[in-house]
């Protein structure tokens, strides 16, 4: 069934078309459509911010708006909104993707409660670096930008966007076979981390900033790029 969770019409569409078959009745909702994005905070171009958010974060809400009612109704249902660990730490080059999962965190606390009355559960998925495709259709503009001013960092760049799936990442499979019997749970836990590295990035969010700066600096090219730097000119 096609669903384009940036179109009105096609989600409403499809959530009419899942209804008719079910008889009025949905039990879970999963939102796990996103893309990635990768660059300089401040250099990547406002109509892929605006792609990212509409993908990651409004069509959530979009869904969420949906069929939450269908939940309210039959007090019961449980709905699984896909973050990211780096929602819970923003890490050079990512900063982008990084607030719209950060969003997808916020609007789920708040949704969490307000649901519990209902019945209706909300999961936050928070994985790590998780097998997938997505990186195969992402590509930065930036690096073909020879104006921008992080041209000494491409090669960071390039590093994170291929980090994601990098040797060690997690199976789909094992993923999928930790996460899903905790979701089914009559009282679901409110977050799930789970994949390469997730708790590790989890568990910077509590780290001193000056530390965690120092730290995904060096991971992650900023350090260098300061080294790299030509001294302005006046």
């Amino acid at each position: 069934m096609e669903l384009d969770v940036t179109d009105d019409t096609s989600v409403d569409a499809a959530v009419a078309h899942v209804l008719a078959a079910t008889g009025g009745r949905i039990d879970m909702l999963v939102n796990n459509a996103g893309i990635l994005c990768t660059g300089p905070a401040v250099e990547v171009p406002l109509a892929q911010v605006r792609q990212v958010f509409d993908t990651n974060f409004t069509g959530l809400v979009r869904l969420c708006r949906a069929i939450a009612p269908v939940m309210i109704e039959c007090r019961q249902g449980t709905i699984v909104n896909v973050g990211s660990s780096g929602g819970y730490v923003a890490t050079p080059w990512m900063g982008i993707y990084a607030a719209s999962k950060t969003a997808v965190h916020a609007y789920s606390d708040a949704l969490r409660m307000e649901l519990a009355p209902f019945g209706v559960n909300v999961v936050v998925v928070a994985p790590g670096r998780i097998e997938s495709n997505i990186v195969e259709n992402h590509s930065s503009a930036l690096l073909n930008d020879k104006t921008t001013r992080y041209v000494k960092a491409y090669s960071a760049i390039e590093e994170i966007t291929a980090l994601t799936q990098a040797k060690g990442a997690t199976p789909a499979s094992e993923f999928a076979h930790v996460v899903v019997p905790k979701i089914l749970r009559r009282s679901p836990p409110a977050y799930i981390t789970y994949g390469a590295q997730s708790i590790g990035t989890w568990l910077m969010y509590y780290i001193p900033p000056v530390i965690r700066d120092y730290i995904c600096g060096s991971r992650f090219g900023t350090h260098q790029l300061a080294k790299d730097l030509q001294p302005p000119s006046f």
